[in-house]
């Protein structure tokens, strides 16, 4: 089967995808032919074939999307999917595809926000928090200070234990600042500050995205050399790794309209624009015998481990 190092796509396979991209599946189509499901996707919306899925029973209906936009505001993810029958990663994707942007809220704290804080405020971390209250992980650790649940030092530097400082000096090296947080429960600047104030410094590059600082330091700590925007061919990808003549594209969601998340297709001039500019990118690098691999903004966010193994792959460690 097929992954991010085949070869451009033949004639035979783009003629079998027009005859049967509407009917059949990505993953029924990967059977025939040496293609993985993602690259079909890709494919598929590219030559702007719409794959009707008779058999999911799961087309999002005109009331459904109504009762989003009234209530995505006021009510978390998780809480929309039980009303309308769908899961939370459903109803976010969805909210992305509309376009729907939820207010930041401040101070309008519910009873049963500030009850779930102070219940788990000692078990679970502020971003596991964010998550199910469908705030931001800093919204959670201010509210926490506010109702003295945890010390500080002041409002702007909060106090890491000693045990912890003692987990960021044995792993920085290995671990991400945003994987060190998570462990021990503060804000990724926390513990930023902390490694530069001990002198424990990576290799730092201006003008990176978020997604693209978490790949640069996993590639750090895997002790793998690399290149940031190059000039190749009149091109600048992301991340390129001479040893294994592996080019790294870090795609954000929206702006490279992530096929997995906009199953349709693009949803404007924009996003159409990009695809068609990825996919010349991408059919140059093949011609000159690169070895190509993408990451997808929402994997770097939401399964970090399944990134490091695809890193670990492309680069055979």
């Amino acid at each position: 089967m097929s992954n991010q190092f085949t070869n451009p796509w033949t004639n035979e396979e783009i003629n079998f995808l027009k005859e049967n991209g509407e009917k059949m599946s990505a993953k029924t189509i990967s059977n025939f032919i040496n293609k993985g499901r993602s690259s079909i996707v890709e494919k598929r919306n590219l030559l702007g074939i719409v794959y009707i899925n008779k058999g999911a029973g799961k087309k999002w209906k005109e009331e459904e999307i109504e009762f989003l936009k009234k209530n995505y505001e006021e009510m978390t993810y998780e809480e929309l999917g039980k009303k309308i029958s769908r899961t939370k990663s459903s109803v976010s994707r969805k909210v992305i595809s509309l376009g729907l942007k939820k207010v930041k809220r401040k101070n309008n704290w519910t009873q049963r926000e500030i009850k779930f804080l102070k219940e788990n405020i000692s078990s679970i971390n502020y971003n596991q928090i964010a998550n199910k209250l469908n705030r931001s992980a800093q919204a959670c650790r201010t509210k926490a200070h506010d109702l003295n649940l945890v010390s500080y030092e002041n409002r702007n530097s909060y106090k890491i234990r000693n045990n912890f400082k003692e987990f960021i000096k044995n792993n920085y090296k290995t671990k991400t600042d945003s994987e060190l947080a998570d462990l021990i429960g503060c804000s990724v600047r926390t513990v930023t500050n902390f490694r530069v104030k001990n002198n424990m410094r990576k290799l730092k590059i201006k003008n990176m995205t978020e997604i693209e600082r978490i790949i640069s330091e996993l590639l750090n700590s895997f002790n793998i050399p690399f290149e940031y925007e190059p000039n190749m061919f009149g091109l600048k990808p992301d991340f390129y790794i001479k040893k294994f003549n592996l080019i790294i594209e870090v795609q954000g969601d929206y702006f490279h309209c992530n096929p997995l998340i906009f199953k349709q297709g693009p949803i404007n001039k924009m996003q159409e624009k990009q695809i068609l500019h990825d996919y010349t990118k991408k059919c140059i690098y093949l011609d000159k015998k690169i070895n190509l691999l993408y990451l997808w903004e929402d994997e770097i966010i939401n399964n970090i481990d399944k990134i490091k193994e695809k890193i670990k792959k492309g680069c055979r460690l």
